[in-house]
């Protein structure tokens, strides 16, 4: 096992650690304020690496994968949390899904 492959692999699991405490505080700060327990972020991040994954297999281009990835989710969170999470904002905190 040589240096470098160590490195490499201590460097990848810093990078899924960060990424998991993202979402997981993104989780818990949506829970925290609204009390609304929202999985929908899990989809959201799921259909960026789709639209990450698709743009850089047919451009080569990574840069374009994720500028790609980004518009798409922005354009899929704004078009389905209105319909979805509306009335939860309009009823305001003491709304319960009892």
């Amino acid at each position: 096992m040589t240096v470098s492959l160590v490195l490499e692999q201590t460097l990848n699991g810093l990078q899924f650690g960060v990424m998991l405490f993202l979402i997981a505080a993104g989780l818990t700060l949506v829970f925290g304020i609204m009390n609304l327990i929202n999985l929908a972020h899990g989809v959201l991040y799921m259909m960026g690496a789709y639209l990450c994954a698709t743009v850089i297999e047919a451009s080569g281009s990574f840069l374009l994968g994720v500028v790609a990835a980004i518009a798409g989710t922005l354009v899929l969170g704004t078009h389905f949390g209105p319909p979805t999470c509306g009335h939860v904002h309009r009823e305001g905190s003491g709304y319960r899904l009892d």
